[in-house]
């Protein structure tokens, strides 16, 4: 089989898209915990290929992508939707294979970015 590379703009796209795939399929399942909210390892492995792919900024964005996902689902039907912290007090868990390091490497990206990337509070 032939090496096959993707631009970065393609694979963010991918991982972007797949995050929100993550999500609409955790809202449909009725997962949508919010003290202690886990993104699931399908998402967690979109975000830790986006962080040793693209970085931590893309990392984030796959976390935040996942979770307005499903919170655009709740708040369709008028449902509260899942803080930003809940997902962080589960992160690790979510993280397959990851290492310490990259786990707070992802950790502390959501926690300086993702609002004013997702203009919402943590």
């Amino acid at each position: 089989m032939a090496d096959v590379t993707i631009d970065d703009y393609t694979l963010r796209n991918a991982l972007y898209g797949a995050a929100r795939d993550c999500g609409r399929t955790a809202f449909e399942q009725g997962n949508f915990a919010r003290e202690h909210h886990h993104i699931g390892d399908d998402t967690g492995r979109l975000a830790l290929a986006a962080l040793r792919s693209l970085g931590s900024h893309d990392a984030m964005a796959v976390v935040v992508e996942y979770l307005t996902s499903v919170n655009r689902h709740l708040d369709h039907d008028g449902k509260v939707p899942i803080p930003l912290a809940a997902v962080l007090s589960s992160l690790p868990q979510a993280l397959p294979g990851a290492s310490d390091d990259e786990v707070e490497t992802i950790r502390l990206a959501l926690e300086v970015n993702a609002e004013d990337y997702w203009g919402a509070p943590l």
